[in-house]
Parts: structure tokens; sequence; C-alpha cells
């Protein structure tokens, strides 16, 4: 296709040929020559918009979410009415974890192109990473009016019946996608999530003749050896479920910097001590409806949010990005670890109580009447110091399990690229250390209410933790705690089938089943391993 846009409105025919090329490039997946191509253009002709544009699609392939909205606003600029751009910028926006940005956006696209049905399912995406459900499964369905057989629309709306509890709904949606589609990627994985899978499923070798294919990309790849992963887990076949979840995380080949990651949290340490607070004492809102549910991943933090949303004057808005927003703007984790440091000894009380009320902004979504509003990001953890200084009189809420089978249940998970520290089994490990390292920190020096929560105390008795919670929350105790998995309301995370069911205790001790592969784990955790 040869584009019309060049440097100031004149095609360079050799500069389309090279956008035409770096385009099939990038879809047989040939990144590194894909974007050799598409720069050279770049260089001689910056406002290229097609090249532009190529190289947004590129910087979101290869999981460069802000470098792909830079690009991709520079193509609509010069562009505006091109509704694949449009299109492209929005779902790099939601990607980019802006989706209230990307809103107008893929709202224009639809406005310029009323049969192209990928930026409505695309607002349905920014509208869901918003938490407005409801308006994600409007949009899902309006994508599936303009091409009904348009199978990512599908495929979202049963994703939503599994957050929603529907689980047996979502699994026979999954399987008519399969039905019309046998290769359909995000199909395989959400039947694999939706439902136990038994010896005898039909699906399960569909799945591994699927993951063996020579042309599949790494991405589908990936996907594909953690789906088959959990469904071999599910049958009891834990060697071989152990060595998918390996070669899906081999296939990534995420990396991780652990030094960096290091100095990052030394400098916490740092910086949020006893001294610090006394001074900035009174600079955020005095607000006692906050709870900030924290720990590892997979430590129990979604089962907590349920059980305390099932009160009916708590409000769980799940796994909120906000707080982490703010650590980014703040410089956290970007660059020099020191730059975060400067950033939050620089802030004064009138840009701490800004960001609190930028963060209220978030309750206009709870129910009415709530006493207490939780947030579960396990991983603002990080960020306890800020929200200290934002809400001195939030409460925390500790989500603690065994390290070995929180680091074996993260293994198992496939994360965002964000979560690349469990990449392999002693960085995964060494990872722990420093998260205990750091709450070991907090429990010394934060001055806001903390409760520590043990997950095994919680199936081994689950009346007495949840009591603890409520009476921790300042509530009285609300007997719909005890029946968590009744409530409705959506859930987002991979525990999302776990909270559907009443307690069980197969995941105590869980690690044990894959003992043999786990050694790089015990040696990382070192004292921290206890058998």
């Amino acid at each position: 296709m040869e584009t019309q846009f060049g440097g100031a409105g004149i095609t360079n025919p050799r500069h389309d040929e090279l956008v035409e090329r770096g385009r099939n490039l990038l879809v047989d997946n040939k990144y590194q020559e894909a974007e050799i191509c598409i720069q050279s253009v770049l260089r001689e002709n910056p406002r290229h918009p097609e090249a532009l544009h190529v190289m947004g699609l590129f910087a979101t392939a290869v999981g460069r979410p802000n470098a792909a909205v830079d690009y991709l606003t520079k193509a609509t600029t010069l562009v505006p009415n091109n509704a694949v751009y449009q299109n492209n910028l929005g779902n790099a926006l939601t990607i980019a974890k802006l989706p209230q940005k990307a809103l107008p956006h893929l709202k224009k696209a639809i406005k310029l192109d009323r049969k192209y049905a990928k930026p409505v399912y695309n607002l349905g995406r920014a509208y869901k990473a918003i938490g407005e459900v409801e308006k994600a499964e409007k949009y899902f369905n309006r994508a599936l009016k303009v091409d009904p057989d348009y199978h990512h629309a599908q495929a979202a709306l049963a994703e939503l019946a599994v957050q929603s509890g529907k689980l047996e709904i979502a699994s026979g949606m999954f399987e008519q996608i399969l039905k019309s589609d046998p290769d359909n990627i995000q199909a395989m994985s959400g039947l694999a999530i939706s439902r136990k899978t038994q010896a005898e499923d039909p699906h399960l070798p569909l799945v591994r003749r699927r993951v063996e294919d020579p042309q599949l990309d790494d991405t589908s790849k990936v996907i594909l050896h953690h789906a088959l992963g959990k469904m071999l887990n599910d049958i009891g076949d834990y060697e071989d479920a152990i060595h998918q979840f390996t070669l899906g995380k081999q296939t990534a080949a995420l990396s991780f910097n652990m030094d960096h990651h290091r100095k990052t949290y030394g400098n916490l340490r740092e910086l949020y001590v006893p001294d610090f607070f006394a001074k900035r004492q009174g600079f955020g809102v005095n607000d006692e409806r906050p709870v900030f549910i924290i720990g590892m991943p997979r430590s129990g933090t979604t089962l907590t949010e349920q059980i305390i949303a099932s009160h009916g004057l708590v409000d769980g808005l799940g796994e909120r990005p906000e707080i982490r927003e703010f650590g980014r703007r703040l410089k956290f984790g970007q660059g020099n670890p020191s730059e975060h440091l400067e950033a939050v000894s620089n802030l004064k009380e009138p840009d701490i109580r800004q960001m609190a009320n930028e963060y209220f902004g978030l309750y206009k979504q709870a129910k009415r009447g709530a006493k207490r509003i939780s947030d579960k990001h396990p991983h603002n953890y990080e960020m306890l110091g800020l929200i200290a200084l934002m809400f001195p009189k939030a409460k925390i809420i500790h989500c603690r399990r065994d390290p070995m089978d929180t680091c074996v249940s993260c293994y198992m998970q496939n994360f965002k690229r964000s979560h690349s520290y469990t990449g392999d089994l002693a960085t995964l490990g060494q990872y722990y250390i420093e998260y205990s390292r750091l709450m070991d920190h907090w429990r010394e020096n934060l001055p806001l209410e903390m409760l520590e929560l043990q997950y095994e105390d919680m199936i081994a008795d689950q009346e007495a933790t949840s009591r603890q919670l409520i009476d921790f929350l300042g509530l009285e105790w609300d007997e719909a705690c005890l029946n968590y998995f009744e409530t409705k309301r959506s859930v987002e995370t991979p525990s999302r089938w776990q909270v559907r069911q009443p307690i069980y205790n197969s995941s105590v001790g869980r690690w044990r089943r894959y003992e043999k592969e786990l050694g790089p784990l015990k040696q990382a955790l070192g004292d921290l391993f206890v058998t």
C-alpha cells in the first residue's frame, strides 16, 4: 500500500516502499528488521505519518507503550482524520494505563468509520480498564453488531463472565469460539482459566498440538504454555505442568535488573524514616475510608478483598493503577533511583493534597454509604510511604503467605512484562527477599495502622480471621463475609476463579508437588525457606 503522506505533503516512493516493507516485517514478527527499516525513513523524514504509525505499532508489539503513544500521537497530529491511527493511539493509551485519555481517540475513530469494529472493541477495553464494566460490556456487544465474527469481542464478553463468577457461561462462550475458530489462542487460554480440566477433556490434546506448531509466534506460545500448564496441573500431572510453565518463561525471555531494584528499595528505606513523616505531619487528607490491601502477588489479596467487600459497608474497587501512576510521576522505578527520593522530598503540602483529592475521584464509583473503600493493588507495598503522606488515617492490610507457595504461584502466572522478576526461579526468590526487607522497614517506620494477615490462618479458620479483618476496619460484624463466594462483583485478577469457591486448603503447601524443580528458588530464599 502506498502511503499518501510525506514530510510536507510530498510523497517519496522510496520511503513508501520502505514503510511497506517494515509493515510486512512487523506482521511476520520480525521486529528488529522492521524497526531498522522504519527508522531509516524517519531519519530522513521524521514527519512521515505512516512511518510514525508503524513505529507506534512496533513499540506496542514489543512492550514499549509509552513510546507507542509518542509515535502514534505524532501520526494522528499530522493526519487527525485517520480512523486506524486514532484507534491504535487509543489502544496504546489503554495499554500504557491511561484509559481515560484513550476514550476521545477511540470515539473519534468510531465516528470516522462506523463499519470499523476494532475501535468499538477497544473502547470496551478502555472502559473495562477504568472499571466501568457495564459500559465495557455494551461496547463489546456493539462491536459484534458491527462484525458478528469478531472473536476478540466474543472472548472479551466471556472474560467478563469469568470476572463476574459466571464460569459455566464463560466456558460455553469460549467453546463456541473454538467451534468456529479451532486455533483461537485467546479462547484456548480462556477455557483453561474458566474451568477445571478433566483428564478426558478433548481440548487438552488440541492445546498441546497448537503449542508445538513451529509457525506459532512467541507471544502465543507463552500464552499456550501457561494454559497447558494450568490444564496439566488440574489433572495432577505436576511434573509436566511445571515444565510447561518453565517453557513459557523461557520463551518470554524476561529480564530483570536486580541491582537497580535493590537500589530503588534501598532509597525507600533511606527516605521514609520517622523524622521524614514528622516534618510532614498533617499534609494529607484525614479521610478514614481508604483501605489498601498489599503484599506479594498470589498472597491472598484478592480473597481478602472479596471477604471485606462482602460487608454491607465496604466497597472493593479491585486492583487500581492510580497510586502506581503517582509513583511514576515521581520517577519511581525510572532512571537513577535517587530521582524518586528527590522528587518526593520536594513535595509540598498542596502537592500531597492534590494527589489525594485526585485519588478520591475514584470514590464516585463506590457504592453509596460505604464506610471503607479498598484498593487491592499488591505492589502498593512499594508506595506505603507515599500513601502515608496522602492518607494519614488509611488502614493497611498486609497479606502474607508461605514464601515457597507465593513464589511458585507467581511462577505459574503469565503476568505482564512489568512482573519480569517472575522470569526464573532464582530471580523470583531474590525479589521476595527484597520485598521482605522492605516490609520489615515499613513495620518499624510507617505511621499507619497495619494488620498482618496470614493466608494459612485464613484457610485454617476463616471465621476468626474474617472477624479480625472486620474488627480492624472498625465495623460491626456482617455474616455475609463468611459467604464471600456468593458476593456478586467483578474480579479481574488471576484469583478470580478461587474467590468464587468456599475456602479450600489444597493451596497450602502446594509447592511440594514441584519440589524436584525448585532448587534455585530454595537457594535464593535462603533463611526464608522453611521446610
